[in-house]
């Protein structure tokens, strides 16, 4: 705890500075994403973190100020924040106090009132600027909300390019195979080889994971006899192109366009693979392996929800491509994972809202 009683802070980052303060256990996956939003709409922000906040990239990341006047002091004048934003229901009064006196305005998000605190714990938020929560918090007025939704803000893409590419595709059945691993190459064109059997038109996209190079992985395809495009080299998909070997930096233009796809790094142990609500939030039904690692509560949501679908190998993969083939099967099964994608996002766009009118305006 030396950082919360010592005068050595670390430096101040530059420009206008959001405070977040995390109670124990509080700093979600939701609440990570909603700072994510945050500073896409304020890209000039700086973020100052204390309490129980993870370390994340360009953060300044602080233990909790201890509750006396003299460190909150010491770390107000410091950090100077536009706002804070108070996360979970820990009551930190001197501090709150202090920050309120001083006109910085304060914010809730996850607010709640434990049984069994003293109520006097609690009069600084009474000042609070908004609080956001899941269920009543008498005597103060809470907005009720749920949990925050943890999928990120889905990918962009170029409208015209989208347009174009969708004209050229659309008499013709596609799939998306994203972030293949250098172990899975076999597996999904064995897996394209089978559904290809059953639609001879059948076009996948491949877009390779970490450490695996497109022009690799077009000299493969190519060996294997598929005639392949390089979205690198202005190649399009073409009438008679099989294979379409695209980048990473574009997935939310495939996303958009595959009604299915495949989550590589999920049929080999040790790959990593992307998120799965990424091409869920796009309307792409979602094929995995059986190799979620960390992100296995996201394809366990997707499953239960019947928006995804596991496999265990390159037949299973190539049977349950041909199965989506059929437009309406690939509809019911994109709709079911795009609904456990909204889940919780207008609960996150009210947070977002609140923070953004408390906040300067970002400076273009």
């Amino acid at each position: 705890m030396r950082h919360a009683i010592a005068r050595d802070l670390p430096p101040r980052p530059p420009g206008t500075v959001l405070w977040l303060h995390a109670s124990p256990g509080a700093a979600d996956d939701g609440i990570m994403a909603l700072l994510a939003d945050v500073t896409d709409v304020h890209p000039d922000l700086s973020i100052v973190a204390t309490g129980d906040a993870p370390e994340w990239p360009g953060w300044c990341v602080l233990p909790a100020p201890v509750d006396t006047p003299a460190v909150a002091r010491r770390f107000l004048d410091h950090v100077a924040p536009a706002m804070g934003v108070w996360v979970g229901g820990e009551p930190r009064p001197v501090l709150q106090r202090a920050a309120l006196d001083r006109g910085i305005p304060l914010g809730a998000v996850g607010f709640e009132v434990p049984p069994q605190v003293p109520l006097r714990l609690y009069r600084p938020f009474a000042d609070f600027a908004f609080r956001l929560g899941a269920a009543p918090a008498r005597p103060f007025q809470v907005e009720a909300v749920g949990p925050l939704s943890p999928v990120p803000r889905p990918l962009g893409c170029n409208e015209a390019e989208r347009a174009e590419l969708a004209d050229l595709l659309a008499r013709r059945p596609v799939w998306l195979a994203a972030g293949v691993a250098a172990g899975e190459v076999a597996a999904v064109l064995a897996a394209h080889r089978t559904a290809s059997q059953f639609a001879h038109r059948l076009l996948v996209i491949l877009v390779p994971g970490e450490g695996l190079d497109p022009c690799d992985l077009a000299r493969r395809a190519a060996a294997e006899g598929w005639s392949v495009a390089r979205r690198e080299a202005d190649e399009d998909p073409e009438e008679m192109v099989q294979v379409m070997v695209a980048d990473a930096d574009e997935l939310g233009l495939w996303y958009r366009l595959a009604p299915v796809t495949f989550v590589g790094g999920t049929l080999v142990a040790g790959a990593r693979c992307r998120d799965p609500f990424e091409p869920a939030a796009l309307g792409s039904a979602v094929l995995h392996g059986p190799e979620t690692g960390a992100l296995t509560e996201r394809f366990g949501a997707l499953q239960a929800a019947g928006g995804s679908c596991r496999v265990l190998d390159p037949a299973a993969l190539g049977a349950a491509v041909e199965d989506l083939l059929a437009p309406d099967r690939a509809a019911v099964m994109a709709h079911a994972a795009w609904s456990v994608t909204t889940e919780g996002a207008e609960a996150r766009e009210r947070a977002l809202s609140r923070i953004s009118a408390l906040l300067p305006p970002a400076t273009a």
